[in-house]
């Protein structure tokens, strides 16, 4: 059976809140919460966080999360997710959820 993989996308450019996923909320940054919300729900075998980012790919890094290059030029968080799932092995999955970035507290 394949598996379910989550992705975040994320970049530091936000065009309202530049920076805002490494932005700390209760002394954690807004995607370490989104990281953990997203563990939580037990389904994923795989989540990842998608960035053109340096900072965010060494934020990743740092709680342990995978993260996938992507893009600089996307405008919409749909398309991140897109080029980073080609740049997965697409035998090891059958579904993608996408978690936002920016959406900590949902569960």
């Amino acid at each position: 059976m394949k598996n379910t993989i989550c992705i975040i996308p994320a970049r530091m450019g936000s065009s309202r809140f530049p920076g805002k996923g490494l932005e700390k909320i209760c002394g954690m940054e807004m995607l370490e919460h989104c990281y953990i919300r997203a563990g939580l729900a037990n389904c994923f075998s795989e989540i990842y966080i998608a960035t053109p980012d340096k900072e965010i790919h060494e934020f990743g890094e740092k709680i342990n999360c995978k993260t996938i290059d992507t893009k600089n030029t996307h405008s919409r968080c749909t398309a991140r997710i897109a080029e980073a799932i080609t740049k997965l092995d697409q035998n090891s999955f059958e579904n993608v959820i996408l978690f936002q970035g920016d959406e900590p507290l949902f569960s």
